[in-house]
């Protein structure tokens, strides 16, 4: 019996250890967190859960795989479209504009390495199941950053 409490103790110590709880971002060992300044606004909540979020989908998730489907699709469509021959190149240069009063030099190109757009599908794939997966916790669980009602509109079924 004694061995099993001191069991569950360590076991209860360790859970303790893996939230996040430093304020100071610069204390912080995960030194990503440290990097995006995150750590105060992650403070004591689980990295593993937090790393679970962005697991590949499940069987039983239809919803997010369909949300996922749709997305993909959507990516596809745009990065063909986004082409000299379907939408013209001063278009494509004001696609590339990041500062309005100066003219970019050159026009957005889509082209890539097919395994470079794959890995960025991944991120995007990522960041959907990380908003979705938290946004189903329970309310006092979930990461502080919320999505607004503009953007829960958009991703209701």
């Amino acid at each position: 019996m004694f061995q099993s409490q001191e069991q569950e103790e360590e076991r209860i110590a360790q859970q303790i250890r893996e939230m996040i709880e430093v304020a100071d971002d610069r204390k912080e060992p995960n030194e990503w967190l440290h990097w995006v300044g995150w750590a105060m606004h992650l403070r004591g909540l689980d990295p593993n859960k937090l790393y679970a979020t962005m697991d590949p989908i499940q069987d039983d998730e239809p919803r997010l795989a369909l949300k996922w489907q749709v997305l993909d699709r959507v990516m596809d469509q745009a990065c063909a479209t986004a082409s000299p021959d379907v939408i013209g190149r001063p278009v494509l240069f004001e696609i590339q504009r990041s500062d309005p009063e100066k003219k970019p030099r050159r026009p957005f190109t889509n082209r890539m390495e097919d395994d470079t757009w794959k890995r960025y599908k991944e991120h995007i794939r990522k960041i959907v199941c990380i908003i979705e997966r938290a946004e189903s916790w329970p309310e006092n669980k979930r990461p502080p950053y919320r999505v607004n009602k503009k953007q829960r509109r958009c991703m209701a079924d």
